[in-house]
């Protein structure tokens, strides 16, 4: 069953948005579901090397099913978290509406499998992920995509590569 997406509702402030997506969205994921892992494969040599910004935060250039996407790293967050108008965008397909536990209440997110993610040169294939109406237009890359990566952080450097 494919769910209607909702309109995107307008950001209250930004400082709000990363605050409530950084304080650890998605602490727990829902059960059941099921389906093949990701696979993290390299298209090109070589690893992606992150440096922090101003804040300590890591964010890469990515696409999602081809689509540009700009993903903020999130070992916090279990899966990966995509805002609903790329998810429109992207043409991802979406599961019925579940409810999430997050540090600031509860979120109502749709679950999705990415077909193709993209950090400059890694490609994933078949990611799990959740869809929700943040206001936000940053993907949170969480663990359901990082797992699958192998993480060294080193001096403000994050580099992700295929493990």
């Amino acid at each position: 069953m494919n769910a209607t997406l909702p309109s995107p509702i307008a950001p209250p402030t930004v400082a709000a948005w990363l605050a409530l997506l950084l304080g650890g969205w998605l602490l727990f994921a829902p059960t059941g579901w099921q389906g093949s892992e990701a696979r993290a494969t390299v298209i090109h040599p070589g690893p992606v090397v992150l440096h922090a910004d101003e804040h300590g935060q890591f964010t890469a250039a990515g696409r999602i099913n081809g689509i540009p996407a700009r993903l903020l790293v999130d070992t916090g967050a279990a899966e990966v978290v995509i805002p609903v108008p790329l998810a429109r965008e992207a043409g991802l397909v979406l599961g019925e509406a579940q409810r999430y536990r997050s540090v600031n209440g509860t979120v109502v997110g749709w679950r999705t499998r990415i077909a193709s993610l993209h950090i400059g040169p890694l490609h994933l294939r078949d990611v799990p992920a959740t869809v929700v109406a943040t206001g936000s237009d940053e993907v949170l890359l969480g663990m359901s995509a990082l797992r699958h990566l192998a993480l060294v952080h080193h001096r403000g450097r994050l580099t992700l590569s295929a493990p």
